[in-house]
């Protein structure tokens, strides 16, 4: 009987093999996707702001096509049909991703059948009363088909399922994409402005964009007690001006600061209390929050020490 879980095993191996290419090629392709979905996103809204433009000088009109045209609007409109271009292809690729999965989904579940039979078949024969026969490679051929059953439930819930939607699909992201568009058109210039402030804020908690305002906080927080330090020696030398200056330098590097750390004070003060604990929990979300909170502190920690440079003075 040891040939038989042999033949299960040589049967399902390539089936497996296929099912985690397969989940490999998608997750690539549709990263790829996504990609390229974010980057005309980013096109709707600069085609807005170029709108925006014209319209401020003068130019008239509340749909794309009165303003193609205009220079600014046409040089971002080149990009987009470049990244349709590229969505087209991956649509192609992920059609091909879907049949796969279908075929080999097709085919697991023809020896998910006959594995299941085989166990059934074995069990019957090990719990019966007269002539029990126990089977040793019952648990391997249990073993075996768990594994075929997680990939079969992978395979059809995280790709077969999503390709079925038409979120991939070259028609559905040109009318989402003119959508977006419409929208961005139709913005008035404070809506704009709020909705810039709120992309920016967004894109605050990226963890390069975390460590470079760490960063710049770092640096300026140097320069201004340097600078305080100064205006120290220069207060007890009676050189009021000089002090003075050195008082400013420390002023703007305050406000350098304030600056860094704003959209993500915002972003955070925004985000409930299931966010931050999941946060909390991983090692990037965790630097985040505490770089955050080490900015704030330093701001708070600076403020105080420019007013008791500058009381010292009087």
């Amino acid at each position: 009987m040891a040939k038989e879980i042999d033949k299960f095993n040589k049967d399902a191996a390539p089936l497996l093999k296929a099912a985690t290419k397969i989940a490999t090629d998608y997750t690539r392709q549709t990263t790829n996707a996504q990609h390229h979905r974010d980057m005309l996103w980013e096109a709707a809204a600069e085609i807005g702001r170029e709108v925006q433009k014209s319209k401020d000088n003068g130019v008239v009109g509340t749909d794309l096509k009165d303003f193609l045209k205009e220079a600014g609007v046409l040089s971002v409109m080149k990009a987009v049909q470049t990244t349709l271009g590229a969505t087209a292809k991956e649509e192609s690729v992920l059609t091909k991703i879907k049949s796969d999965s279908e075929s080999t989904l097709a085919d697991i579940d023809k020896l998910v059948a006959k594995i299941g039979k085989e166990i059934d078949d074995r069990k019957k024969k090990k719990d019966r009363k007269l002539l029990a026969v126990d089977s040793k490679s019952l648990p391997e051929m249990e073993k075996l088909l768990a594994s075929l059953q997680k990939a079969r439930t992978a395979l059809f819930d995280n790709v077969i399922t999503d390709i079925k939607g038409t979120k991939w699909s070259l028609a559905s992201v040109r009318r989402s994409f003119d959508t977006q568009v419409a929208k961005e058109i139709s913005k008035t210039k404070a809506d704009r402005k709020a909705g810039d402030q709120a992309a920016n804020d967004n894109r605050a908690l990226d963890l390069r964009l975390v460590k470079k305002a760490y960063d710049i906080t770092v640096k300026n927080l140097t320069e201004a007690r340097d600078s305080l330090a100064k205006a120290e020696k220069h207060f007890k030398n009676r050189q009021l001006t000089e002090a003075d200056s050195c008082i400013s330098d420390a002023m703007a590097n305050l406000t350098n600061m304030k600056k860094a750390h704003a959209p993500y004070a915002r972003e955070i003060g925004k985000t409930n209390a299931h966010d931050l604990k999941t946060m909390q929990g991983s090692k990037d979300g965790k630097y985040i929050l505490t770089s955050v909170e080490q900015m704030g502190k330093a701001i708070e920690g600076l403020t105080k020490l420019i007013k008791k440079t500058a009381r010292a003075s009087v």
